[in-house]
């Protein structure tokens, strides 16, 4: 039987209860006769779903399919001592992300996580999130808020984002791994990863692909969770079977 593996954010994500089945991966796996693996998470960033492909990677699949998500997203530690006096130099002693444990160290459900991964807005105005398992400081709030207002360049977190996924690509195509990139949430008018034509019309879906696109064209009545209508899913995976059987 063969498997596939989605990673992404919340266009990604399949919903329980009374959706289960409704989902474009889930469709798509019933469409292939797949074992369906879904790492993609709810208001993850794009430094998260790297490191969600190198977690798909690990399960040996014939298909991995990526979604990049929205730049407006940020991971940050939850235990950080605000008192402590700000240090001038580099220093690793008071990490909290340990490269050895990938997703882990971030708020998936079943384990005790030392970092968050989440929408900026959500970090500042959302007093609990579906995967955060404890309250959100008001030093970290004002944080995120003063980093918001000072720091953040939406154009340059993009480029920033764009490297960094393309790293993941280019590693799946180095390990020979078959997979699919959907660009569109992170870039909505052009893509800044600087990829070669060949790897663009190898591996990454052309603007038919566009969840924004097709949230708009299927809007839901009341959004499951994945921000389109059962139709837009029922579109999305007929489109991704297309590309693959092509």
């Amino acid at each position: 039987m063969k498997k596939i593996v989605v990673c992404g954010c919340s266009f990604s994500s399949p919903v329980d209860g009374e959706y289960i089945g409704t989902h474009w991966a889930e469709i798509l796996a019933t469409k292939m006769n797949a074992e369906l693996i879904v790492i993609a998470r709810q208001g993850v960033s794009n430094n998260v779903i790297r490191l969600q492909i190198d977690e798909a990677v690990k399960h040996n699949p014939d298909w991995i399919f990526i979604n990049a998500t929205a730049p407006d997203r940020i991971e940050l530690p939850v235990d950080k001592d605000s008192s402590k006096e700000y240090k001038s130099y580099v220093s690793f002693e008071d990490s909290a992300y340990n490269p050895a444990t990938g997703l882990k160290n971030f708020n998936y459900p079943g384990h005790d996580n030392v970092m968050i991964s989440e929408t900026i807005f959500s970090i500042i105005d959302w007093p609990t999130h579906p995967y955060r398992d404890r309250p959100l400081s008001a030093e970290i709030k004002f944080a995120v808020k003063s980093y918001a207002a000072c720091l953040y360049d939406l154009n340059w977190k993009t480029q920033c984002d764009n490297w960094i996924i393309a790293s993941g690509l280019w590693d799946l195509h180095d390990r020979g791994i078959p997979f699919l990139y959907n660009p569109w949430v992170l870039n909505t008018n052009k893509p800044l990863h600087s990829l070669p034509a060949w790897f663009v019309e190898k591996y990454v879906l052309n603007r038919e692909f566009d969840f924004y696109k097709i949230m708009r064209e299927y809007k839901p009545n009341v959004d499951p969770g994945y921000h389109t209508s059962a139709e837009g899913q029922i579109i999305i995976a007929n489109n991704y079977f297309n590309r693959i059987s092509g």
